[in-house]
């Protein structure tokens, strides 16, 4: 039997291969101002030395764990989330921090609101960058952020190229009686890079209050490699489209008009996007028939494309000043 007393939070961690970030996504725990936490951090089979850089942070209150075999972001996950004590249960990438009142800031709201998942505005910076760019909320919508969220409103802020907060993009503190009375609300190993969006949506369909704040408090580091910026766009979609469907047929989700309207909108859109990648991905091999065949079925993908063109022009520019600029100086 455990007689260890129990920590406010349990920050959960998977950790794969990110030797150079995973000491300061822990030592980003370990520095709040809340000091009644723990850190369950997993080395989810990394090949690098991932798990000698957890071994070497000294602090009683991080709890290490290896596996021989990789469970995938969200299996691993999971897996740390079995291991947390915590009143409050929260995640965080190995590779971003947090800064050092959030947890105590997030605690406090979720107790004063009686809440079981609390969440926040992410900042948004890129890897080697001294500051963010910008943050979830701010960047993708200029209103204002409410106090709760339903079901409804958070399908409906997460729709492909529609305004909204992306709420499936943050990364939120669980009430763990609520998960201990739901075990199987837990990240969906199927799933590549939007297990948090579902996870959030099945706790929310399982009753489960959500408060936000308009502050931000956690660090999102954009790198070459992650899942969501390596070419996984399609799988993604796929997988959206896929859980929308069996979403919707659920009897309580169909007894809902509101949700309902909302996840068929949701699906529209992901079939938009699926179609427009496909577009794109035609144009870029050279095969001009099958771009032709998509935008005859879709033929929203060229209004898309045009909208996109001018950002895409402003990136292509500067690759192309960039490399003259290479050129002259080598």
């Amino acid at each position: 039997m455990n007689d260890q007393p129990q920590p406010v939070v349990s920050v959960c961690m998977s950790a794969y291969n990110t030797e150079e970030f995973v000491a300061a996504a822990i030592e980003s725990v370990l520095g709040q101002s809340l000091v009644d936490v723990e850190v369950v951090v997993l080395d989810n089979a990394s090949s690098d030395g991932t798990w000698e850089r957890i071994q070497a942070v000294s602090d009683p209150r991080v709890r290490s764990i290896r596996v021989e075999r990789n469970l995938g972001a969200s299996g691993g996950r999971a897996f740390a989330i079995e291991h947390a004590r915590g009143v409050w249960v929260a995640v965080l990438d190995s590779d971003d921090w947090m800064d050092a009142n959030r947890l105590e800031r997030l605690v406090k709201l979720g107790d004063a609101e009686g809440a079981d998942i609390v969440a926040d505005d992410v900042h948004l910076i890129d890897d080697g960058a001294a500051v963010p760019w910008g943050t979830l909320f701010t960047s993708r919508v200029d209103q204002p952020v409410p106090r709760t969220i339903d079901a409804t409103a958070f399908v409906a802020s997460d729709r492909w190229l529609q305004p909204g907060l992306r709420l499936g993009l943050t990364k939120p503190l669980f009430r763990r009686s609520f998960l201990v009375q739901h075990p199987t609300l837990r990240p969906d190993p199927r799933l590549t890079v939007v297990h948090d969006f579902w996870w959030v949506l099945e706790c929310l369909l399982a009753g489960a209050s959500m408060v936000l704040t308009p502050e931000a408090g956690y660090y999102y580091r954009a790198r070459e490699g992650q899942l969501v910026t390596s070419g996984v766009e399609l799988i993604t979609l796929e997988q959206q489209i896929d859980m929308v469907t069996r979403t919707l047929a659920r009897p309580e989700v169909r007894a809902d008009p509101h949700l309902r309207a909302a996840l068929e909108e949701s699906r529209q859109g992901w079939e938009r996007a699926n179609a427009y990648m496909g577009f794109l991905g035609a144009l870029r091999a050279h095969h001009v028939g099958d771009a032709a065949r998509i935008a005859r079925s879709h033929p929203r993908v060229l209004v898309t494309l045009a909208r996109n063109l001018p950002s895409w022009l402003r990136r292509r520019l500067a690759r192309d000043r960039f490399a003259s600029h290479m050129t002259r100086r080598f």
